[in-house]
């Protein structure tokens, strides 16, 4: 039954069923126990119980013979275990085990008990004592005093030692001492209810199905109930659906159909619940769809049907709610599809409410004399039945017929009046709608998400909420004009106009009607559009539309009744109200278009002003539309014409209208007109504006117009066919100021690239504002406006830097030259400098007028590449001229940078110079010049520079054997040959590749004469340096030769100290002449393994090996000398060697 609270379930149906645990003898000042429990236990619920006062006790039934059962399931049972009867009583007793008044305390105790179990005498409740104690907790192994006292407590009150407890308070542990204690709690209660399972099950011996069928439901719905109660929901569920499949037995009547409809949706629930808890979606669906199928047609008493339909739609209610839970929980992610979620029961649950909502208008309808004489005493106590779903004037009555008829037709009369007066039908379907939109939301479907939104848009007009409804219908409106559901689109159009017309939405109302009584809306008929257009016409007449038809309800009467005075205090006159605007690109069609083309065939010019055609159609048939005035927006300024008098567009017709449009500066800048939007303003008393606006440059109308039998059909169809032609290009003459630019691409890296600019004025009189904008046009890209500089005059710096706008010519660097007279030139520079590589695109605008004339412009756009001047290699050579792979310290070497042009011109070096990095020094401080000073690099050219560099030991920070080191620095100032300008000079830096370090520990040098003469003797001794910390011990010998005569000790045995040198003295006496003769082999090996690994590479590095001999047989001293020149020229190592042993020389001589 509706009122009484049937179709809504009961609290103890729907709650979680937790085990129920009393506690007794807990004081207020041990409130920290209670909190302790009710914080660590999730699986049990904790009452404290003041007393012990509980439901009276059945008697026990020994037989069933003649026992026939009033209805299926009581109304307090499910209560009455979950909340009134404690599985387990937890008494609690403050005793210490070593209270010294034992004895006393232990008939106390002992007492207490007696009386509880005498109060739970007859149930199966278990008992429990728990000692508060106050002392430290006891040890592992508790004393044999504890045992005995703990033993004769027991047997004192006859308890069993697993129902004795003890609970030390004054620990920091006593959570956990609350954990052990709520697992002891929980098992208890599972004893109780297995029992309590069992005494049910033992009563099924003593049913047959004849009579007792109710009884059967019932015991295996209790069963299922207590089994959740133990925890145990696969046996839950199992008896559930036992209780289910014996409820189907049972014979449906008129009668009894609402108490097994109610009982069978409270088990459903049950099943349906217990299967998404044990994650059986499908299983659940399926127990859902079952149950819906098999009392879908068991309506009962007709004049009840809006009954049924009430549980139909609680039913999909409730299963909705537990579909949604379990998809919002982790455990339920799969179980719903786009095609199978909640929002599909929501849905069905506001449907079986309108059905509800229809059913109960039919049976008010069919009662006579209005309700006269109803009995609603007879829903008295209906929340108070023993028994669910039984009706309140006939309870306990289990018969197929009603006892008296009478009453039962008095009953059912008070139930439909109780319909009548208390159930709101539209706020409940609304409600079910707003939930099922949001679910199909959640899963994307956006078709059902606006059908549903009409429907709860129709529920809410009934609920005469018709602002609401209309603002819920736009978006709607919007997707159907998008998708092109025509059908759809026309029916939502007109419940929007009926609501917009009874709260008076006169720009809402206009709209509407202006798209439903267009031509192209489809599904409305010619007398409709005609009475729809008619409405707009005395709108703008300042008269009160009709009514619209549809509203036909005592409350929608009334809504138009309140409807007229609101439209006639609205369309008085009133200077402060504004003037209603409707965009016509918002709506799909309208009976009134705007049509614009340019009819300009080639490019506005000053000497060419452009022309805008304005064509107003209106394609209604019966009733014309007054123009007031149009206004057409173009690019930034506007034309506004106001008619003098009113100008009627009839049926099927159109106004012609043509526009001159004068040429602007702006308009120039932009280089188009290009019309924005246009307003037409109709009405002959109050008015209305229509706007139109234009995106695209060409806007095509798709739109065609059913035959008709004007004549003007052809001509309008041709109007509305053709596309809407709202940009025209707009130029300027052509300018006579000639512009050449000069420039050497490409850009080379750090040079302020020129860039030359000559102007010759060929206008018939001077120019003015004159003005060149030099504009970067990637300068909002970083790596190019970060790089670049522009500027007129080097010297001054001013630059570009990287913007932050989209504007490129917003940072243009400017020049004003202002006037320049006729068959006059000029010229001047542009400078561009490049810090990085890459292209460079620059324009060059230029911006000037003649007298009051519009201005003219030239603009020049420029490609540059920047690349880099040079390609710096570098080569480290000993001072022998070899190259090495690595330096050693305190040991001079060579660095050649090798310098490659990339330009494609000349370039001069003005000046080369080297920085060397700490600890790398020059071997000579007043080494500064460079061999490439002053010299010109053509294209792809190639320059060596050479420098003498020393790493000194004492100068590192670390002496790892070998590490890298940067040389330093290679400084080039230059310029373009054919750049004169001091501004063209550039200094580039280059960093010197790295090198890698060992540590030298020997250093030889060999001194002879630059040349020798045979059979003349001279000197060569060799200077040994240790380099290192330690003492050094060597073997030297000098090989024998074929060449020379070696005078001297030809092995040695020698050792150095630190940082000091040794020398060795040989005289060679040359036996063969020749430019090129072997000087003896010079073998070195050092008796300290450990220090010598590096000998005789030293020596291969430092030592020459050839010298030139020459005969001593010429007699003309001229071209003996010449040779000698020569001679010396080759011998250029030997001289290198010996300048370095003297550390006055120049650096120069390094170079030779």
């Amino acid at each position: 039954m509706l009122m009484n609270g049937e179709a809504q379930f009961p609290e103890a149906l729907t709650a979680k069923p937790s085990a129920l645990i009393g506690f007794l003898g807990l004081s207020l000042e041990q409130h920290i126990i209670w909190n302790t429990f009710s914080e660590v236990s999730s699986r049990l619920r904790f009452v404290n119980m003041e007393n012990l006062e509980f439901p009276a006790l059945k008697p026990k039934r020994t037989t069933y013979d003649w026992y026939i059962p009033k209805g299926i399931l009581k109304r307090n049972w499910v209560s009455k275990h979950l909340n009134g009867i404690p599985s387990v009583v937890v008494l609690f007793v403050q005793l210490d085990w070593k209270h010294p008044n034992w004895s006393e305390k232990i008939l106390e105790v002992a007492s207490k008990v007696k009386s509880v179990r005498g109060t739970l005498s007859g149930r199966g409740t278990k008992l429990a004592v728990v000692l508060i104690q106050k002392e430290a907790p006891l040890p592992s192994a508790a004393s044999d005093e504890d045992s005995e006292r703990a033993s004769s407590l027991c047997s004192a009150c006859e308890l069993s030692s697993r129902s004795l407890f003890a609970l030390p308070i004054s620990t920091d542990s006593l959570r956990g001492y609350a954990v052990k204690l709520e697992n002891a709690f929980y098992e208890l209660s599972q004893n109780y209810y297995h029992s309590e399972i069992r005494g049910v099950k033992s009563h099924r011996d003593y049913l047959n199905k004849t009579t007792h069928l109710y009884l059967f439901v019932r015991h295996q719905f209790k069963i299922g109930f207590l089994y959740e109660l133990k925890q145990e929901p696969m046996s839950a569920h199992k008896h559930y659906g036992h209780a289910y499949s014996l409820l189907m037995e049972v014979r449906a009547t008129d009668t009894n159909i609402m108490e097994v409809k109610t009982v069978a949706g409270f088990i459903n629930y049950k099943v349906c619940r217990l299967a998404f808890a044990l994650n059986l979606n499908r299983d659940a669906i399926a127990q859902f769809r079952k149950h819906a199928d098999v009392f879908r047609h068991k309506v009962g008493c007709d004049r009840l049907a809006f009954e049924h339909s009430a549980w139909q739609s609680q039913q999909c209610h409730v299963f909705a709610q537990l579909f949604e839970k379990t998809i919002s929980s982790s455990s339920g992610n799969n179980a719903a599809s786009q095609a199978q979620h909640p929002g599909v029961y929501y849905q069905q649950a506001a449907s079986h409410a309108i059905s509800r909502r229809q059913q109960s208008e039919e049976a008010i309808q069919e009662e006579p004399n209005n309700f006269e004489n109803v009995n609603m005493n007879l829903l008295e106590n209906a929340d108070h039945l023993e028994y669910y779903g039984q009706r309140p004037w006939r309870p306990g009555k289990a018969t197929l017929e009603p006892p008296d008829v009478e009453r039962e037709n008095s009953g059912i009369r008070a139930l439909i009046y109780w319909e009548k007066m208390n159930v709101n039908d539209s706020q409940i379907i609304i409600t079910l709608l707003k939930k099922s939109i949001s679910i199909f939301e959640m899963f994307k479907s956006p078709r059902m998400t606006a059908h549903l939104t009409v429907e709860v848009a129709e529920e809410l007009r009934k609920e005469h909420q018709y602002r609401e409804s209309l603002e819920l219908l736009k978006p709607v409106i919007k997707t159907y004009r998008q998708e092109k559901w025509s059908f759809l689109l026309n029916s939502v159009l007109s419940l929007s106009l009926k609501c917009s017309f009874l709260i008076c939405a006169i720009p809402e109302y206009a709209s509407l009607c202006l798209e439903l009584g267009s031509l192209e809306i489809q599904h409305v008929s010619q007398e409709e559009k005609n009475r729809i257009t008619g409405n707009l016409i005395k709108l703008l007449e300042r008269q009160c539309p009709s009514a619209e038809p549809g509203l036909t309800s005592k409350s929608e009467r009334a809504a138009v009744t309140e409807a007229f005075p609101l439209w006639t205090s609205n369309l008085e006159y009133n200077q402060n109200t504004e003037t209603p605007l409707i965009d016509l690109q918002s709506i799909s069609s309208s009976s009134f278009n705007i049509k614009v083309t340019f009819e300009n065939q080639e490019p506005v010019t000053v000497n060419s002003p452009g022309k805008c055609r304005l064509r107003l159609v209106n394609t209604g048939t019966n009733f014309p539309v007054p123009v007031q005035g149009v206004e057409i927006s173009i690019n930034d300024w506007s034309i506004d014409r106001k008619f003098n008098e009113l100008v009627f567009v009839g049926p099927c017709s159109y106004l012609d209208e043509m526009f001159e449009l004068k040429l602007q500066q702006s308009d120039i800048d932009l280089g188009k007109f290009s019309i924005v939007s246009v307003v037409v303003t109709i009405g002959s008393k109050f008015f209305i504006k229509l706007k139109k606006s234009f995106v695209d440059e060409v806007v095509t109308d798709h739109f065609l117009i059913p035959p008709s039998s004007s004549s003007n059909a052809d001509a309008i169809l041709n109007i509305m066919n053709e596309p809407d032609v709202t940009k025209v290009v707009v130029r300027q003459r052509t300018p006579l100021l000639q512009m050449k630019v000069l420039e050497k691409n490409p850009i080379l890296v750090g040079e302020w690239f020129k860039i030359k600019l000559d102007f010759f004025n060929e206008e018939d009189s001077k120019i003015e504002d004159f003005e060149c904008k030099t504009i970067l046009l990637d300068s909002q890209d970083p790596l190019i406006g970060d790089t670049t500089s522009v500027s007129y005059d080097p010297s001054s710096q001013l630059e570009i830097k990287s913007p932050t706008d989209e504007n490129v010519e917003a940072y243009a660097v400017t020049k004003h030259i202002g006037e320049l007279e006729s068959s006059k030139s000029l010229s001047f520079n542009v400078f561009l400098k490049a810090s990085t590589t890459g292209i460079r695109n620059v324009r060059i605008r230029i911006k000037y007028k003649i007298g009051d004339e519009f201005y003219y412009t030239l603009k020049q756009n420029l490609s540059l590449n920047a690349i880099e001047p040079f390609v710096i290699s570098t080569e480290f050579l000993s001072v022998r001229q070899r190259n090495i792979s690595r330096i050693y310290t305190d040991e001079p070497f060579l660095c050649i940078p090798e310098v490659r042009s990339l330009c494609s011109g000349s370039i001069r070096i003005l000046d080369c110079r080297i920085e060397p990095r700490f600890p790398v020094e020059k071997y000579s401080e007043g080494e500064d010049d460079s061999s490439l000073k002053n010299s010109i690099l053509f294209q792809k050219g190639l320059a060596r520079d050479c420098f003498c560099l020393l790493v000194k030991r004492d100068n590192l920070s670390n002496h790892l054997d070998i590490q890298d080191i940067t040389i330093g620095k290679y400084i080039m100032e230059w310029r373009r040959d054919d750049e004169n300008d001091i501004n063209a000079n550039v200094t580039s830096v280059f960093e010197l590749s790295p090198a890698k370090l060992s540590l030298g520990s020997l250093f030889i040098q060999a001194f002879h004469s630059p040349y020798g003469v045979k059979k003349s003797p001279f000197n060569l001794t060799y200077k040994l340096s240790n380099l290192t910390d330690k003492v050094q011990e060597y073997s030297l010998n000098i090989e024998s030769s074929e060449y020379f005569l070696i005078s001297g000790n030809k092995q040695v045995h020698f050792k150095i100290i630190p940082h000091q040198s040794r020398t060795v003295n040989y005289v060679l006496h040359p036996v063969k002449a020749g430019p090129k003769v072997p000087l003896p082999k010079l073998n070195l090996k050092s008796l300290r393994l450990a220090q010598g690994l590096d000998v005789n590479e030293t020596l291969e590095r430092l030592l020459p090996e050839y010298m030139i001999v020459l005969e001593n047989t010429h007699k003309d001293g001229f071209v003996k000398g010449q040779i000698r020149d020569e001679c010396f020229k080759k011998s250029s190592s030997i001289f290198i060697e010996s300048k370095i042993s003297d550390k006055s020389s120049k650096s120069r001589s390094f170079k030779s």
